[in-house]
């Protein structure tokens, strides 16, 4: 049976910690994916240096997203209590917002251009957000934990 997911809208920064709150119970592991290569990532490098990380490999295809050429990082890592913490201190992943066309866009924040899930324990996704994908998703048995 395929996994179904809702989107999340973050708009203010209540939501992304709504957000959090709400995977925190079931999310044992992270995955990050440093899409641009090369370019050191400030996530990435305080995840690798204080999370025991399970796998760190090139990849083309990673949660629903493919990528030519010669791929990309992907890091998964086991999330502790710390880990959370440190998520609060961004204003979120990015914002969604309108421009001034009335089209949805998103506006980049200080946590950087990277992708991230939250994974459970049998590492299916509770939580993506993709840097090619507009909106984030919430795995809908999820969507109302609280």
């Amino acid at each position: 049976m395929a996994i179904e997911f809702s989107p999340v809208k973050f708009d203010t920064h209540e939501m992304y910690l709504s957000t959090l709150k709400r995977i925190k119970p079931f999310a044992r592991y992270v995955e990050l994916v440093q899409i641009y290569d090369g370019e050191t990532d400030g996530v990435i490098s305080y995840s690798s240096s204080h999370l025991k990380l399970i796998e760190k490999r090139k990849v083309n295809k990673w949660l629903g997203t493919k990528r030519g050429g010669q791929g990309v990082t992907k890091y998964i890592l086991e999330i502790n209590p710390e880990y959370w913490k440190y998520l609060h201190s961004f204003s979120s992943f990015f914002l969604n917002c309108t421009d001034s066309s009335g089209c949805d866009d998103v506006v980049q924040t200080e946590f950087g251009q990277i992708d991230i899930a939250f994974l459970d324990g049998e590492r299916q996704p509770l939580f993506l957000q993709q840097l090619m994908r507009d909106m984030p998703a919430l795995r809908k048995d999820y969507e109302h934990n609280s």
